[in-house]
């Protein structure tokens, strides 16, 4: 099985480390961003299978965050807990966005 490639964009420091290896220890490749601006600078973004966004982000930087990535990815989706959301006016809702 291959592991999943994810994009972690961190917004709390403090958590880094700890959020880092729970995400490795479940068995995906990590590479991590700090904050929006973080990920909208990494040339990288298509090559994750998806991006998953800190629990600690503001909820008006995750609505930006999930517009530019939308924008970019046409056909990623949001989810939150495995579901798929329907658009990205759930952004509260969201933590994962797959990049399809």
């Amino acid at each position: 099985m291959v592991a999943k490639r994810i994009l972690y964009v961190n917004y709390s420091p403090a958590r880094l480390i700890r959020d880092e290896e729970l995400l490795m220890r479940a068995g995906y490749e990590l590479d991590t961003v700090f904050g929006t601006d973080g990920v909208m600078a990494c040339g990288s973004v298509a090559e994750h299978t998806s991006i998953s966004i800190d629990e600690a982000c503001p909820l008006e930087e995750k609505e930006k965050l999930i517009r530019w990535l939308t924008g970019q990815f046409p056909k990623a989706v949001c989810s939150a807990g495995g579901v798929a959301l329907t658009s990205a006016s759930t952004a509260e809702s969201c933590s994962i966005i797959d990049v399809i």
